[in-house]
């Protein structure tokens, strides 16, 4: 309970009430109800058991690009909040501190002919009204 709680208080705003009050009131006992929903979260999940992690978006997903955080200079802007299509997902290896996303997309952004990768964190499902 505790490591999910360290992961919600430095990965805010979700839990992040909740988390500091198991973290700061050693007599704090959650209900069941809170426990699912902080430490049975699919982000906490694939936090504390990476090597049992899932793509969020399977190949053939539409998603959104919501940012642009790794991308050097001002050239990623053209793709934040544009479209796009789940080419190809993989593990990613890199293993460092500021690296938190599980898995890298090669995403086919609306208008263009090349994929570009994305970290997880910088994407969103597209939401599709029918």
């Amino acid at each position: 309970m505790k490591s999910c709680a360290e992961f919600w208080v430095n990965n805010p705003p979700k839990f992040s009430e909740l988390a500091a009050q198991v973290l700061n009131d050693p007599d704090f006992v959650p209900t069941k109800d809170q426990y699912k929903e902080m430490c049975e979260d699919k982000e906490a999940r694939n936090f504390l058991n990476p090597e049992e992690a899932r793509p969020l978006y399977p190949a053939g997903s539409l998603v959104k690009i919501s940012r642009i955080s790794s991308l050097p200079g001002t050239w990623g802007k053209d793709f934040q909040g544009k479209l796009g299509v789940v080419i190809r997902v993989r593990r990613n290896e890199q293993v460092y501190p500021s690296c938190d996303s599980n898995f890298l997309y090669h995403i086919l952004p609306q208008g263009t002919a090349e994929t570009i990768m994305f970290p997880e964190k910088d994407l969103k499902l597209a939401e599709v009204n029918i």
